[in-house]
């Protein structure tokens, strides 16, 4: 790997950057913006990290009060890109989506809405064209936890189907990846 993935204090510093600078309309965690760079990255004309910017922030852009940290969030941000774009595409066995956690009952579960969301978004900013019928379940695996309209079917499953769907999203992420990227390596 040319840059290799952040480290924990750099995630950790990224998470209170996104969640310092909160908007309504913009990413509320590093797993929403893991899940928006993905799919950037996966698509047909990938994004560059310019163009995402409104999404990030929504319509409020940060006020930084010291333009080292908006310098930092940004190379943060595009190591954190070049990392999952080096996974997706050289090392694929190794990629794995950024998801949460959370503490319940004693137990850590996993969180992977605030992943698909970002990586839906992604979609639609990326304005990404009609997948052919047989990739349709793999965007759809994903969208089940990343789409408003879709995340009520999530109440009638039982906890094994839960657990299936959530398993059913890294392989589907490279399976969309691998099929947009014999399309186009051009960035705008």
């Amino acid at each position: 790997m040319a840059t290799g993935p952040l480290n924990a204090d750099e995630i950790e510093w990224m998470e209170d950057v996104l969640m310092e600078h909160d908007s309504e309309d913009g990413l509320i965690d590093i797993s929403e913006l893991d899940g928006l760079f993905t799919a950037a990255l996966s698509s047909p004309s990938p994004l560059a990290l310019d163009a995402m910017k409104p999404v990030i922030w929504g319509e409020t852009t940060p006020d930084w009060d010291d333009p080292a940290d908006e310098l930092r969030f940004n190379t943060l941000a595009a190591r954190m890109m070049n990392d999952i774009a080096e996974r997706l595409s050289l090392y694929p066995e190794q990629f794995e989506p950024l998801f949460g956690y959370r503490e319940m009952d004693g137990r850590e579960l996993l969180v992977v809405e605030e992943w698909c969301f970002g990586y839906m978004t992604g979609v639609a900013l990326a304005e990404w064209p009609e997948l052919p019928a047989e990739l349709q379940p793999s965007l759809q695996a994903i969208a089940l936890h990343g789409d408003i309209d879709e995340v009520e079917k999530l109440d009638g499953m039982d906890e094994i189907a839960y657990l299936q769907s959530t398993d059913a999203i890294q392989p589907a992420a490279l399976r969309l990846y691998n099929y947009w990227h014999g399309k186009t390596d051009a960035v705008h």
